[in-house]
């Protein structure tokens, strides 16, 4: 791949998804580019970025972002956001609350909205004759993997994570081989997939969301991009409504008005739960989530 060539993809990918390659990136993207270009039996890099730009059903765009991110991801990552996240609903609910709309941002192949949509009905569970409204809106830019998250069908070695009491339960087996689970049509029924590019703004979506879960997808992105996402998300959020960024994710300076409840969790205050966490000592994240 020619530096002129490499330019013409680094340009593209920057402008379609807001993530920024450097000079260092060049052999990682030859790497993972060669493998989509055997697929399509082609040998020359500047004859796939001609079908790239040629293919107008966008497609072939989707397939280029996958292969210059990484969908890593399993149930029950981050288990400490999930019983914040329930504690939360516990408060609302207590409240008197019964419709809840939650957002994956970045959902990958599934397992984050689908533990979070275990963990919320695990949670209604505990108030037996209420009747809730709830949805999970779960988007990612990626066809493929939007494609294998509805399918919802999961190797037995990616279920290891699940708490034991789970299984069964909103995760069976798919056949007698136990091979495979498949989930539960109860947590299917609440968890609604969507393709959305958080680098394309505003969202089509209105909310108002309970929460978003936004993590480790932050870190593709260059500064302006994280900035309008993170404005998107503030704005999107109800008052008292809860932000989830990624353990490793720093975004300083790109934020207001949200208060730090934990690590990589953030609040954004409806004006009595900001004087009453004032009063315990937290402060607003002015400019920064760290």
């Amino acid at each position: 791949m020619n530096p002129e060539t490499y330019e013409h993809f680094r340009r593209l990918i920057s402008g379609t998804m807001g993530i920024q390659l450097g000079p260092e990136r060049q052999d990682l993207l030859k790497l993972r580019v060669r493998k989509r270009m055997r697929e399509l039996q082609l040998s020359v890099f500047e004859d796939y970025l001609q079908h790239v730009l040629s293919d107008g059903t966008g497609e072939e765009l989707s397939e280029l972002q996958d292969s210059v991110t990484t969908n890593y991801t399993f149930f029950f990552r981050e288990t400490e956001h999930l019983r914040t996240l329930q504690q939360h609903l516990t408060e609302r609910i207590e409240a008197g609350q019964r419709r809840f709309r939650l957002w994956s941002a970045g959902c990958s192949t599934g397992q984050e909205p689908y533990s979070i949509a275990m963990m919320v009905l695990e949670t209604l569970g505990r108030y037996p004759g209420v009747e809730f409204d709830v949805a999970i809106l779960a988007a990612d830019v990626s066809y493929r993997v939007l494609n294998f998250a509805r399918a919802g069908v999961y190797p037995r070695e990616t279920v290891q994570h699940v708490p034991c009491e789970f299984l069964g339960r909103y995760l069976v087996e798919a056949d007698e081989s136990g091979d495979s689970y498949v989930v539960a049509p109860e947590v299917r029924r609440i968890v609604h997939f969507r393709r959305v590019n958080l680098s394309e703004h505003p969202f089509p979506m209105r909310g108002p969301f309970d929460a978003v879960f936004c993590r480790n997808v932050m870190i593709y992105f260059d500064p302006d991009v994280r900035r309008r996402l993170l404005a998107q998300f503030e704005s999107l959020l109800s008052p008292g409504g809860l932000l989830f960024v990624g353990l490793t994710e720093s975004v300083i300076g790109l934020v207001d008005n949200l208060l730090p409840l934990e690590p990589s969790v953030y609040l954004k205050p409806s004006h009595d739960r900001f004087q009453e966490l004032r009063r315990g000592g937290a402060t607003p994240v002015k400019g920064a989530i760290q």
